[in-house]
C-alpha cells in the first residue's frame, strides 16, 4: 500500500471511530441502550458498579486487544490497535470535555427512546461499515468472535450474533424487558446500515482472479484467508496468452485483505469481486435439508 492510500485508510479509520463514539456516547449509554459491543459491556458495569463508561470501555478494550495479541497474532494486533486506542480516546473526549448530558435525549418519555435506540444503532453501524471497508477492525469483541473460529471452527457471523445476544440478554436482567427491547431495536438498525453500506444486502463475495502469479495468491488464500478455491485453465482472448483463473468464495471481512493481498502481489492482476446472493458448502452455510419436491402428474 502506497503512502497516499495508508493516510486516507488510516483517516477513513479515524472517522470511523468518531462516528462510532459518538452514536454510542451522545445515544445510547445516556439512555441505558444496550445493543451489544464493548459500549454494552461498559453500560452493564456502570449500571451494576458505578464504573465510569469512558474508563470501562478503555480497560476492556485493551484488555481484549492483549488477548488478541496473544492467541491471535501480530496481524490482528496492528489491524486493531488503532480502534483500541482511538475509539476509547474519543469516548473520553465526548463525555469528559463535551458533556454528553448536554447534547443526550432526556428520558422522559419512550419516543426519546425509540430515537436514541435508531439514531445511537445507525450511527454505530455506518461507524462498524466505514472501519471494514477501510481494512481495519472496530476491535473490542471482534477478539471473542476470531476466538470462536479458532478454537471451536465456529463461523464468525454466527459466533459475533450470540456474543451480542449474551450482552443484550444480561441487559435484560440489569434493565428488565422492556428496556432491553430499545436494545434490540437498536441492534436491528445497527446491523441493516452494515449491510446497506458494506454490501448492499450481501454477506459474500465470489471472487473471480486472473493472474500470472497464482502460487503466491494461492498460498495467502489458503494459509492467511484459510479458504479453500479452484483453479482454471484460460486464454486471453486478445493477447492469446494463457493464464490461469482462481475463483475463491470469501466471506466481506475477507474482502480488503484480500483486495491488498492481489495488489501487492500483482499490480497487473484482474479480479472480479461479485456479491453472491447465498454461498452453501463447507465454511459457509450449510444446505437446508428438506425433502425433494412431488413432481406433478402430467395428464395425457
Amino acid at each position: 500500500m502506497d503512502r497516499k492510500s495508508w493516510f486516507l485508510s488510516l483517516l477513513q479509520l479515524a472517522v470511523a471511530n468518531i462516528v462510532l463514539a459518538t452514536g454510542t456516547s451522545f445515544f445510547l449509554a445516556p439512555l441505558n441502550i444496550v445493543n451489544g459491543g464493548l459500549s454494552g459491556i461498559a453500560i452493564i458495569f456502570k449500571a451494576l458498579w458505578g464504573w465510569d463508561l469512558d474508563v470501562t470501555t478503555a480497560i476492556f478494550a485493551w484488555l481484549l486487544f492483549l488477548l488478541g495479541y496473544v492467541t491471535l497474532g501480530k496481524s490482528f494486533s496492528l489491524k486493531t490497535l488503532f480502534a483500541t486506542i482511538s475509539y476509547p480516546l474519543f469516548v473520553v473526549i465526548f463525555i469528559r470535555f463535551i458533556g454528553i448530558d448536554a447534547l443526550a435525549f432526556e428520558a422522559s418519555n419512550d419516543i426519546h427512546r425509540l430515537l436514541a435506540s435508531l439514531f445511537g444503532g445507525a450511527l454505530v453501524g455506518f461507524g462498524v461499515a466505514l472501519a471494514f471497508l477501510a481494512g481495519g477492525s472496530t476491535g473490542g469483541v471482534d477478539v471473542l468472535v476470531l476466538l470462536g473460529k479458532k478454537w471451536f471452527d465456529w463461523t464468525t457471523s454466527a459466533t459475533a450474533f450470540w456474543v451480542d445476544v449474551l450482552i443484550i440478554g444480561i441487559g435484560f436482567l440489569v434493565f428488565g424487558v422492556y428496556q432491553g427491547l430499545f436494545g434490540i431495536i437498536s441492534t436491528v438498525m445497527s446491523s441493516l446500515v452494515i449491510e446497506l453500506v458494506f454490501v448492499g444486502g450481501s454477506k459474500m463475495y465470489w471472487v473471480t482472479i486472473i493472474s500470472h502469479q497464482t502460487k503466491p495468491i494461492l498460498d495467502y488464500i489458503h494459509h492467511q484467508l484459510e479458504r479453500g478455491s479452484t483453479l482454471l485453465p484460460a486464454i486471453g482472448g486478445y493477447t492469446d496468452e494463457p493464464y490461469q483463473v482462481i475463483q475463491v468464495a470469501i466471506a466481506r471481512h475477507d474482502y480488503y485483505a484480500l483486495k491488498q493481498a492481489v495488489s501487492s502481489l500483482d499490480p497487473k492482476a484482474f479480479v472480479i469481486f461479485t456479491q453472491a446472493r447465498s454461498i452453501h458448502g463447507e465454511g459457509f452455510d450449510p444446505f437446508p435439508v428438506s425433502p425433494l419436491p412431488k413432481r406433478r402428474k402430467v395428464k395425457s
